[in-house]
């Protein structure tokens, strides 16, 4: 797992051979990144399935319940294909726009 440091998230890219290798890793490290906004990255040959995702449900739940963002880059992932507790992209620029929405919607709950 690599992560990179943006002006407003972590990226993450995954240099791991299975998505369950990916998610040990990153519950390894989940209580250091829960105060970042996370946007991880699988890319195009690691051929991940739907129903791998929902490893990341409950990472993605402790995210939200912290106010923070925790999106998944996908492209071969069909979004329907997964409940709405758990935000799927197709591109990293999809991604970013997620988090801004995101922050934007904090922001009017906090009014």
């Amino acid at each position: 797992m690599q992560l990179t440091t943006k002006n407003n998230y972590t990226l993450i890219t995954t240099d791991q051979n299975s998505v369950e290798d990916f998610y040990n890793s990153l519950m390894e490290k989940e209580n250091d990144l829960l105060n970042m906004h996370l946007i991880v990255i699988f890319s195009e040959n690691f051929n991940i399935t739907s129903q791998e995702i929902l490893l990341f449900l409950g990472v993605a739940n402790k995210f939200r319940q912290v106010s923070m963002s925790f999106v998944i880059v996908c492209s071969e992932i069909d979004m329907d294909d997964v409940p709405d507790e758990i935000v799927v992209a197709p591109t990293l620029s999809e991604a970013e726009d997620v988090l801004e929405m995101e922050a934007m919607e904090r922001d009017l709950m906090n009014l």
